[in-house]
C-alpha cells in the first residue's frame, strides 16, 4: 500500500491534468 501522502499527491496530479484538459477543451470551443 503506498504512503498517504503519495496518495494524496497522486490525486492532486489527476486533478489537475483533469482540470487543464477541461480548460483546454472550453478554450478550444
Amino acid at each position: 500500500m503506498p504512503a498517504k501522502g503519495e496518495s494524496v499527491r497522486t490525486h492532486v496530479v489527476l486533478l489537475i491534468v483533469y482540470f487543464f484538459q477541461v480548460l483546454v477543451y472550453s478554450y478550444s470551443c
